[in-house]
């Protein structure tokens, strides 16, 4: 599977993760982690690094405040 197509169905595919050892699907993932995972896991499940995930957090966490207000 190229990126391309990796990233067309991580934002396509609500069941789609990119980890091959579950299989690509999240419930696989929800099975083995039902109490939640690392955030190197879930960067994993989405393409991204780290780093990556905290800055989506962050931007996640701003529109929410201020949605709020």
């Amino acid at each position: 599977m190229t990126k391309e197509e990796v990233q067309h169905k991580l934002e396509n595919d609500p069941n789609f993760i990119a980890i091959k050892r579950f299989d690509f699907n999240i419930s696989k993932l929800l099975e083995r982690y039902p109490n939640g995972c690392s955030d190197k896991v879930i960067a994993q499940a989405l393409n991204m690094n780290e780093t990556q995930l905290k800055e989506l957090e962050e931007k996640v966490l701003a529109k929410l405040r201020d949605a709020m207000m």
